[in-house]
């Protein structure tokens, strides 16, 4: 073992630069491997971070062309499937879409989501400080056109004051009141949002009944005891 280490010794000695690369090849490779692995376990294998995830899942239309190509949804669609399914305990329509934001303070542009339906019940998202969207605010002239903001938005704009519940906040063109704030640690489906809309506040009637404009997801809980198979 002695003879072992003295020879090794003498050849890292002789070649430091040799050595010196190996030994920075190693580093990188164990570093690039461990960046990876960290990469799969937090987008593969850990689970979502919501209640009964297992249950969750996103539905999308398709469209039959050379091949069936999958296409995002339209409201018809969404409204249809919502009132006639019967393998599931929710569901709600959600999409991205980039806001500018005013007042109180400078405009700023935030990523927003607009939704419809039960989307924070489904993912088990409790208020921080107000109440979150539900269905009840899906009817076109339902009353208060609210919006809830992240709790970032909350420290950035209203220096945690609960008197922000009830402000008015002026995304894009139209005034909407704040009803709530999320938690920090939510970051809606597109893991970017800082605000929340309901499509029937934020969008024309026309837009809600173009059965052709296939643009969103929509997320839905399967009922306890239904597979994926049954549902589809």
């Amino acid at each position: 073992m002695t003879s072992n280490l003295r020879y090794a010794w003498r050849a890292i000695w002789k070649n430091p630069a040799t050595t010196i690369g190996a030994i920075l090849a190693l580093a990188l490779g164990v570093g690039a491997t461990s960046a990876v692995f960290g990469l799969v376990n937090a987008v593969l294998l850990r689970p979502l971070p919501y209640p009964h995830a297992d249950r969750l899942v996103e539905l999308y239309g398709n469209v039959q062309r050379e091949q069936v190509e999958r296409r995002g949804t339209s409201f018809p669609d969404f409204f249809d499937w919502r009132d006639d399914s019967r393998s599931f305990d929710g569901m709600a329509s959600w999409f991205t879409a980039q806001a500018i934001l005013y007042g109180p303070g400078e405009p700023e542009s935030v990523q927003s989501e607009i939704i419809s339906g039960p989307y924070f019940a489904l993912l088990g998202v409790e208020p921080v400080a107000g109440r979150m969207l539900d269905r009840s605010d899906d009817a076109p002239g339902s009353g208060e056109r609210g919006v809830v903001i992240s709790e970032r938005v909350w420290e950035r704009r209203f220096a945690r004051s609960r008197d922000a519940l009830g402000r008015a906040l002026q995304i894009n063109n139209r005034v909407y009141t704040v009803v709530g704030v999320a938690p920090a640690a939510f970051r809606g489906r597109s893991d970017a949002a800082e605000l929340w809309v309901n499509a029937a506040a934020a969008l024309s009637a026309t837009a809600l009944q173009d059965r052709g404009s296939r643009g969103f997801a929509v997320v839905a809980r399967l009922k306890s005891g239904t597979s994926i198979e049954a549902a589809q």
